[in-house]
């Protein structure tokens, strides 16, 4: 609620949307690939996305957010690359 409170207050309109809440099947065992949602407490958010004007929207390009990757941007860390090195 906090985290909507604040969009709201920033950028009037968003939806905060959120793709599952955490949910271990026995608590400390996570669904894989989630292995920081051991314990219930987790929530998934999705990526605000802009429309093809360049517009801020509340539309996705996924019907239920899974399935879309964003690619990092040129100079942005590769943060999926970065973790698997360290496994």
């Amino acid at each position: 609620m906090e985290t909507a409170t604040t969009m709201n207050r920033d950028f009037p309109g968003t939806e905060v949307n959120y793709l599952e809440a955490s949910f271990p099947f026995i608590n400390g065992f996570p669904l894989w690939p989630h292995l920081s949602h051991n314990d219930g407490k987790k929530l998934d958010l999705s990526f605000c996305y802009l429309d093809r004007s360049g517009a801020p929207t509340n539309k996705t390009p996924s019907f239920f957010g899974y399935g879309i990757c964003e690619e990092p941007r040129p100079g942005e860390k590769d943060q999926p690359c970065s973790c698997g090195e360290q496994v």
